[in-house]
């Protein structure tokens, strides 16, 4: 009974180490999980004193950029200002508990609010705020599944096509509240251009002169930034010339900022006068939205409208939005990313939950903004904190400054806008491609016209399908290039001509067989180990014995003094190969181009 007992005791002992184990393993790799999603965790612990005033100022920097920003996108998609600065708040928050880049600013930008208002135009805020909901489930799922490998299909040329053709559209259709025309519908942007056409002579002046005066005011501060103190000759800076170059930095990041300010005191004093010259952004609703997650079904003229009905309402934008959501994001990363690589996946996890949440609090749908990250940069961001100090500063505003937004001028938003958008025209790219590759210039022209023809969903969709069908053509018949080393032919002709077998070491398989179909087997040997080169000098035979051939394959001994001969001729022939060998691949590349 006690050996059977000890032995019952042991194997008892075995189990329970071995469920230890388990659950050792088990528990790290949770920890390892928790660490890799909640980014937070990765660097609360070691946050300092001089990371919290690095993103203090960030922060109050980057919400100065986005709070004009938000309201000017909000105008863009369709809806009231409150609505733009609901998107700016919730998803900042949570990029800094789940976000991995701290230059990244969630929000409101010009495409998310262009492609909302192209896929729920005429629709309900409802709709809107659905369609945030299902973008993130989008993201969510597509992060889960890792397939983050998709977007590789959307090229650079694509990619520039349909940013350059989106910037045009949202210039031409802020230019009815530039010139304060009365707002009437379009359907496209051949229809907006035909409509601005008929409505062009009910211009109002005074819209017209402010918002062409804000459009050159921004346009001279962005240049702020840019101007040179130094004297000539003299590289640094003094003291007194530091503090003015940072002073002009923050006045032409804080622009946005100060012409809505400019603006709204302008229009408040007309008021004041008795006089509305400007037409305004109207009433905006105050305080902090209610948090509930959106209707899935809603009534409307006595019937309800279920959820499948909604979902075939808003149509392919629930595709089209979160893949360019993560476009953006992804690319935004790639751009300020410090280390060696990314974690591309978290980043649409956190995209998803930002767009599910924000989905809670009336948000339309949002992602990383170039501008917004470029500043936040530029500003001295330490850590993901940012997004705390800039949501913030949202959350006061919605408090604190909504009956001011009132008196904001509305061609000074569109003013915003346009400004904003209209470098990200990418005219660059067709020179280069001109010159390089013209298969790549024709998809960015495709992917330009068909996003201003038939929407930039459609446009987007034939870019993408054309590259693919691209990508088969170069697969199903690749191109071999053989490239002829000149430096070899003339060390061979110059072996040649002395009757000199010339001994190769190590050469690959692929270089062997194509040396022995273009020269003369007989004067070309091949040798994979001292040993062969032995061989190939000495014979077959060899007396590894003697003291004359030992050095030969020994390493560790003395060191042998070789002489190289060159002629002059070879070393002429060598030079003019050379450089004819280089002009006739600079002539072979600029056909290629």
């Amino acid at each position: 009974m006690n050996k059977f007992g000890s032995g019952e005791g042991k194997n008892s002992r075995k189990v329970i180490t071995y469920l230890e184990m388990k659950n050792k393993i088990l528990s790290t790799r949770i920890t390892e999980r928790v660490f890799r999603h909640i980014n937070i965790l990765n660097w609360l612990p070691q946050y300092s004193k001089q990371d919290g005033i690095g993103d203090f100022i960030a922060g109050i920097t980057v919400g100065l950029t986005m709070m004009p920003q938000s309201i000017a996108y909000a105008s863009l998609a369709g809806l009231s200002p409150q609505f733009g600065l609901y998107s700016a708040f919730f998803g900042s928050y949570l990029y800094v508990v789940f976000g991995t880049i701290k230059e990244v600013s969630i929000g409101p930008t010009a495409v998310m609010s262009l492609l909302t208002y192209e896929f729920t135009n005429g629709l309900g805020i409802e709709y809107i705020v659905l369609l945030t909901f299902l973008a993130g489930c989008v993201e969510l799922i597509m992060g889960l599944l890792n397939l983050g490998f998709l977007i590789d299909f959307i090229s650079t040329p694509v990619i520039s096509g349909f940013t350059s053709a989106y910037s045009v559209i949202i210039i031409v259709s802020q230019l009815k509240s530039l010139f304060g025309l009365r707002k009437f519908k379009t359907k496209g942007f051949i229809d907006n251009i035909s409509k601005l056409a008929v409505h062009l002579h009910e211009t109002k002046i005074w819209d017209a002169a402010l918002g062409i005066f804000c459009i050159i005011f921004l346009l001279i501060l962005r240049k702020a930034k840019d101007v040179h103190l130094e004297s000539p000759g003299d590289a640094n800076l003094t003291t007194h010339q530091k503090k003015i170059k940072k002073c002009l930095w923050f006045i032409s990041i804080s622009r946005n900022t100060i012409i809505v300010l400019v603006s709204a005191v302008l229009a408040f004093l007309f008021e004041t006068a008795g006089l509305s010259p400007f037409i305004l952004s109207g009433q905006i609703e105050s305080g902090l939205p209610p948090f509930h997650f959106p209707a899935f079904s809603i009534q409307e003229n006595n019937s309800t409208i279920t959820f499948p009905e909604m979902c075939s309402e808003l149509g392919l934008g629930i595709i089209v939005i979160p893949v360019v959501a993560i476009l953006a994001n992804v690319a935004i990363a790639k751009a300020f990313a410090t280390g060696p690589s990314f974690d591309a996946t978290q980043e649409m996890l956190t995209l998803g939950v930002c767009n599910i949440f924000g989905s809670c609090v009336c948000s339309m749908p949002t992602c990383g903004a170039f501008t917004r990250s470029a500043v936040s940069s530029a500003s001295g961001a330490r850590t993901p904190m940012v997004g705390l100090y800039s949501g913030t500063l949202i959350v006061l505003a919605l408090s604190l400054l909504t009956p001011y937004f009132y008196y904001i001028p509305r061609s000074t938003l569109a003013a915003v806008l346009i400004s904003a958008v209209a470098f990200m025209l990418d005219w660059n790219i067709l020179k280069i491609l001109w010159n390089c590759n013209k298969r790549d210039l024709f998809l960015v022209v495709l992917t330009f016209v068909s996003c201003l023809g038939l929407g930039v969903e459609i446009g987007l969709l034939i870019g993408v399908v054309t590259n693919v069908i691209f990508l088969l053509y170069l697969w199903a018949r690749p191109t071999v290039s053989i490239i002829t080393c000149k430096a070899l032919k003339v060390v061979y002709r110059t072996f040649q001509k002395r009757q000199q077998p010339l001994i190769l070491f190590n050469v690959r398989t692929g270089i062997k067989s194509m040396l022995q179909t273009t020269a003369d087997v007989k004067m070309i040997l091949y040798a994979d180990t001292e040993k062969e080169i032995v061989d190939l000098i000495f014979g077959e035979i060899l007396d590894l014995e003697r003291s004359e051939t030992i050095p030969l394959i020994e390493k560790g001994t003395q060191e042998h003094e070789v002489t190289i001969e060159i002629e002059t001729g070879c070393i002429d022939d060598l030079i003019q190969d050379t450089l004819a060998s280089n002009e006739s691949s600079l002539n072979e590349c600029g056909r290629d181009k």
